[in-house]
């Protein structure tokens, strides 16, 4: 069983190949942590870790086998994000949107799991008899089989704080018109604003006499101001404001001078909306300072529990069974094959350290000792 452990050296794996088969687990995971997090796992050098980690890949590979899944889809590592805002830092509307996305899935993640174990599991065993040894968790009553249900308990609530962030911030990363009252109405009245211009503005393109002026019937925009293209040659006959021209020189943009003042008007309106998105973020990234440690807590509690599904997923589809741990200096495979070769091998059965302490293989060049050692 792997985890966290340094005992085997880097060349020892390679030869084993344990790099290629955990490439092949990490494509199992839902989310870029719960990846990394069986890019890093080892062989365990305890037997106690290594046993915990098979029972919880054994109530998930049981979990996913009764049709029930969860998955960590949308959580991102946002331990940078979590510094910046532990030192004041404010942060951006996409980093904020990562922090609510990534507790949103852990959040469902663990419920998904509660709601299997309570529906499949609590107060029986596998073969459906009562249990008698149980684990408590919250007011659930649950076999003491299922590590997976005790390990998601752990979840810290951030739930007040998912739900202000969803409310907060969009799916792009922007404020929603909802994150406060003031930044509701200052966008209310911009987009009130930018209609009654962009209505002057088209009047006044579809004007007779000023029509003939312009090199299209076209209403545009420069430097956030609503303008129309004017032929450089009727620019003087044009009453307005310059803010710029084509490329050719032929066309001049310009803002009609009955459109100036509400022109101002709107970019004040926009000023004043910079700067309650700012006050916003600022308050945002102060509750997610409040929180860091949780928030931390939960991004290592969510790349676990994606690594074990990700082992789990991967088991089922290799048929692969949990090992026996045994405190003897023995191994016993049955039916066994490499987990890069699969089917392109004939299994095999070996026994080392019960009735006799070395094996010696040999046979011709090409008859699949490298196969066996693997």
């Amino acid at each position: 069983m792997t985890g966290p452990g340094e005992r085997f050296d880097e060349a020892t794996l390679a030869t084993l190949e344990f790099p290629g088969v955990i490439d092949l687990i990490a494509e199992r995971a839902t989310c870029d942590p719960g990846a990394a997090a069986v890019r890093g796992l080892r062989p365990y050098d305890a037997r106690g870790p290594a046993e915990t980690d098979l029972a919880l890949v054994d109530d998930a590979v049981a979990m996913f086998q009764a049709g029930a899944d969860f998955s960590l889809a949308g959580a991102v590592d946002v331990s940078d994000a979590l510094e910046r805002a532990e030192v004041g830092g404010v942060l951006g509307g996409p980093e904020l949107r990562d922090i609510g996305r990534s507790e949103r899935a852990l959040l469902t993640a663990t419920s998904a799991i509660r709601k299997h174990i309570e529906a499949h599991v609590v107060g029986r065993d596998v073969v459906g008899r009562d249990v008698v040894g149980r684990a408590q968790l919250g007011d659930v009553v649950l076999p003491s089989e299922a590590r997976l249900a005790v390990l998601t308990a752990k979840r810290a609530d951030t739930t007040p704080l998912v739900r202000r962030l969803e409310a907060a911030v969009d799916d792009d990363g922007r404020l929603t018109d909802a994150a406060s009252p003031e930044l509701g109405r200052l966008r209310r009245q911009q987009r009130s604003l930018a209609e009654d211009i962009r209505k002057r503005v088209d009047a006044i393109v579809r004007n007779s006499t000023t029509a003939k002026l312009l090199t299209e019937e076209i209403v545009t925009t420069r430097g956030g101001r609503y303008v129309v293209p004017v032929r450089a040659d009727a620019a003087p006959q044009f009453e307005g404001v310059v803010h710029g021209q084509s490329a050719s020189g032929a066309t001049v943009f310009v803002e009609p001078m009955a459109c100036v003042e509400a022109n101002n008007r709107l970019r004040g309106l926009e000023a004043e909306e910079e700067r309650e998105t700012q006050r916003v973020l600022a308050d945002l990234s102060g509750l997610v300072a409040s929180q860091t440690e949780a928030i931390h807590a939960n991004g290592a509690l969510l790349a676990r529990l994606d690594s074990i599904g990700a082992r789990a997923r991967w088991a089922i589809a290799t048929n692969a069974l949990a090992p026996r741990l045994v405190d003897t200096a023995s191994v016993r495979i049955v039916h066994g094959r490499h987990p890069l070769l699969r089917r392109a091998a004939a299994p095999l059965d070996v026994e080392v350290g019960v009735t006799a302490d070395a094996v010696i293989i040999s046979g011709p060049n090409m008859g699949g000792k490298t196969v066996v050692l693997k």
